[in-house]
């Protein structure tokens, strides 16, 4: 057949793309995401309208506040700090969950107060601050009126408290490294301080009306919290209130997974109606952080701008067109225009206070904060020890008495991984319009470029390698062999044996005769594919959800060859490729069998545990966290969604990416679940005492035994 081979392949057009076709596919990707984001608000106009109290579940779930509060009473230092003709100012603390407690600032007027205010001030800066400043004259005149005003401490962005003793984080805020270990818990640092603020309310006492004043990031927090918490009755929100269609743009620790599916702004503010909401068109806070480029690696972009009066306003008319009852909502131009309707609406007199003097020292706000940041990540440690049991009660369902009931019951697992841990391209399949050319020959094989469309500015890409010795009207088993991080599927079809991939994809071709097809996977040229990732996540999608649509193109051409087998279509991915090695075969069925090579891990524990060598909260990769994976789907569960196809693991003992201990802890578990279906020499895991590598020995026996001999 190799002699007869044109320069083209069969039913295929040429392929006429020049420059590099990697970039080119990378680059279509964001073409996409651009596009999808900037419709995101006319699609949520399509969305029909769900009960309020169903809106607030949904919310609560995005925004990571599944942890139920403590009830606790606040603890009141009674050292004065500061005061005034009609204010004090003592340190207090309350209990948010149990064993997690939050400090602030306590404000207390002369008389028995009438009101309960909660107000927030920008992340930037601690309460101590906050009360030297502009918003200090706003807490000052709220407790003069008869309020008594907390103020919590948030965590900052700071990079002073990153890290745990012994590891430090790379260069990442404060705010970064709790998101980071919270995210792939199903938890959010967002969600922990707005119930920081629900918590508050309740340790201030009930029976009082409780208001919300929030500027900056305390202004986001206010307007998230006061449409999850009926009790408040009266809002405030300065320099917060915009289009959220640049989240993806703004500090990696405001990402919202599937937020801008069914939220902007004026959907979230829509859930305060009809209390008092009062918004200010200022005190913006500003951000620079790192700007993307192919030399950052890794160092997390996201920056704060003033958005736009007229995107303001725009927002603002899309909210007026939602709200439902109560007094109209508001946008204001200064922060003064909102005390009296703010304290009118507490049924209070607005009356303006005198600075306040300050009576002794407070304790310094630097070691208050790394009290929080270390209070914050032992909490998520906490979560990470309980993340086990709660994968079990989410698989209870799953039936493994039969190799039958176990297909059946996880086809739901299945279908739940894909639609909401990764994320589901919304497009339809279409024609796959495949485009060829012939780029290398060597003595054993001849090796193609191919492109698949797959969306419109989604494409796949990839090399396919025929062995020379293929007949015509002969079927062969293929592989696809996936690279890893930064590489280029050259590196699974050429027989260069760059680094660790050793040419395994050609070596396959043309030592064991298989069909072998090496995809171009998206992850390369450093943030310029991360940041794919950043704005996938507020629609609801992920790295893996095009790697998945492009694996199911591939997998549909390839099943159309006259020279393949389409029941023997095998998965071997190295390193990022082995993380897709696990995702992709765990959803596509079509591939008969996954090889792991230098990624299997414990996946929880890489990606949010501090005391893990090589953890993720560490590193320059924060593209790697996936919402609410650690409760569901460790690397076992997704094993268990290959199960009962075969599955390799390839580990060398001095692969960095993991321990020893903690792989074979993950894989005793992923294991078992074949060895009880009686179909334990499907699963097989081969210890080399090698590096992070491709090593080709079992693997090539565990092809053979699963696929046949392809000659």
């Amino acid at each position: 057949m190799a002699a007869h081979l044109p320069e083209v392949l069969p039913q295929t057009a040429p392929l006429e793309l020049t420059g590099d076709l990697a970039r080119w596919l990378v680059d279509g990707l964001h073409r996409y995401l651009d596009r999808a984001t900037a419709t995101a608000a006319s699609q949520r106009d399509l969305r029909p309208a769900s009960p309020p109290a169903q809106q607030r579940a949904e919310l609560a779930k995005l925004l990571g506040t599944a942890t139920p509060l403590a009830a606790s009473r606040l603890r009141v230092d009674q050292r004065l700090l500061w005061a005034g003709d009609a204010v004090e100012v003592r340190a207090a603390r309350w209990e948010v969950y149990r064993g997690v407690e939050a400090d602030g600032l306590l404000l207390t007027p002369p008389t028995a107060p009438r009101a309960t205010v909660v107000l927030l001030g920008d992340c930037a800066t601690a309460p101590e601050e906050w009360l030297a400043g502009p918003l200090g004259e706003t807490a000052g005149g709220l407790a003069a009126s008869g309020c008594q005003v907390l103020l919590p401490r948030l965590v900052s962005r700071a990079i002073d408290h990153a890290g745990w003793p012994g590891r430090r984080a790379f260069a990442i805020s404060s705010r970064e490294f709790i998101y980071r270990a919270a995210f792939e818990l199903g938890r959010h640092l967002i969600g922990f301080e707005i119930d920081t603020v629900r918590a508050a309310l309740g340790a201030c006492g009930s029976g009082l009306p409780a208001g919300l004043w929030g500027q900056g990031e305390g202004g986001l927090l206010a307007l998230w919290t006061a449409a999850l918490d009926e009790r408040v009755q009266a809002t405030v929100v300065a320099g917060a209130f915009e289009p959220r269609e640049t989240l993806w743009q703004q500090p990696i620790d405001r990402n919202v997974w599937r937020l801008l599916t069914a939220w902007g702004d004026a959907e979230v503010a829509a859930l305060v109606a009809p209390r008092t909401l009062l918004l200010v068109a200022a005190e913006y806070p500003t951000l620079t952080g790192p700007v993307p480029s192919d030399t950052t690696q890794g160092h997390t972009p996201g920056d704060l701008r003033p958005p736009p009066a007229a995107a303001v306003a725009a927002e603002f008319s899309r909210l007026q067109q939602r709200w439902s009852a109560g007094p109209e909502p508001r946008l204001l131009a200064a922060v003064a225009a909102a005390q009296e309707p703010f304290a009118a609406a507490l049924g209070l007199a607005w009356q303006a206070a005198p600075p306040l003097v300050a009576e002794v020292a407070p304790q310094p706000a630097d070691e208050l904060q790394q009290r929080l940041v270390d209070t914050w990540i032992e909490h998520t440690q906490r979560l990470v020890r309980a993340a086990r049991d709660e994968r079990e009660q989410f698989w209870a369902a799953a039936d493994p008495s039969s190799v039958a009931t176990w297909e059946t019951s996880t086809a739901g697992y299945r279908e739940r991984f894909h639609r909401d841990l990764i994320g589901r391209l919304p497009d339809e399949p279409g024609p796959l319009s495949p485009r060829s050319r012939l780029v290398r020959e060597t003595a054993e094989c001849r090796i193609w470029q191919v492109v698949l469309e797959v969306a419109p500015d989604v494409a796949a890409y990839g090399m396919l390698v025929l062995p020379r010795d293929l007949q015509p009207g002969e079927r062969r088993p293929v592989v696809v062999c996936q690279h890893g991080l930064e590489g280029r599927c050259e590196n699974g079809a050429y027989p260069d044996p760059a680094d660790a991939y050793h040419a395994w994809g050609h070596r396959l071709a043309a030592e064991e005769g298989y069909v072998v097809f090496a995809p171009q996977n998206p992850y390369l040229f450093y943030d310029h594919f991360r940041t794919l990732q950043r704005q996938a996540n507020p629609l609801g999608l992920s790295l893996f959800s095009f790697i998945i649509a492009q694996h199911d193109a591939i997998l549909r051409w390839l099943a159309e060859q006259p020279f393949v087998v389409p029941e023997k279509i095998a998965f071997y991915g190295i390193s990022y490729g082995g993380k897709t090695a696990m995702r992709v075969p765990a959803v596509l069925t079509q591939y008969c069998l996954s090889i792991c090579s230098a990624d299997f891990n414990e996946w929880l524990r890489k990606c949010a545990a501090v005391d893990q060598p090589g953890s993720y909260l560490y590193t320059r990769e924060w593209e790697m966290f996936e919402f609410d994976l650690g409760p569901t789907f460790n690397y076992a569960e997704m094993a268990w969604l290959i199960c009962p196809r075969p599955f390799m693991v390839e580990r060398g003992h001095h692969d960095g990416v993991g321990l020893d201990e903690w792989v074979g802890h993950e894989w005793g578990r992923a294991y078992r679940r074949w060895s009880l279906l009686k179909l334990g020499g499907r699963a097989s895991i081969e210890w080399t005492d090698g590096p992070h590598a491709i090593f080709l020995q079992g693997t090539r026996a565990f092809l053979r035994q699963w696929l046949g001999p392809a000659r």
